[in-house]
């Protein structure tokens, strides 16, 4: 686990004024010491989930909720399992079981502030 994101660079930054990239503010501390409460973190909706990735996705219950977590792993059926990096303080596949990985809105790739 990469306890860093590193901070985005001009082409990122580019790219996000350009609508390649889109930028969330995180609450909570669930992925913490990665991300921190209040942190503004760009994601890549067109890039492809792998093991490790800090994924976007919709819960699974609370309509209009998204959260950020770790995939943990993907099984042979597509499904991931999400990991917070803060497991005390996380609500992820440990209460809400598998997400599809159809059900990304997007890999994080750096954090802008």
């Amino acid at each position: 686990m990469n306890s860093q994101l590193r901070k985005a660079t001009l082409k990122e930054r580019i790219l996000f004024r350009l609508g390649f990239f889109r930028a969330v503010r995180v609450q909570g501390n669930s992925m913490a010491p990665t991300i921190n409460d209040g942190e503004v973190v760009l994601h890549d909706p067109r890039a492809l989930p792998a093991v490790g990735d800090i994924i976007f996705v919709s819960h699974p219950y609370m309509q209009n909720v998204k959260i950020m977590k770790r995939i943990s792993e993907i099984n042979g059926e597509g499904n991931m399992t999400l990991t917070g990096d803060n497991p005390a303080d996380s609500t992820d596949s440990r209460t809400f079981g598998l997400i599809p990985i159809k059900s990304s809105l997007g890999r994080v790739i750096c954090r802008l502030k």
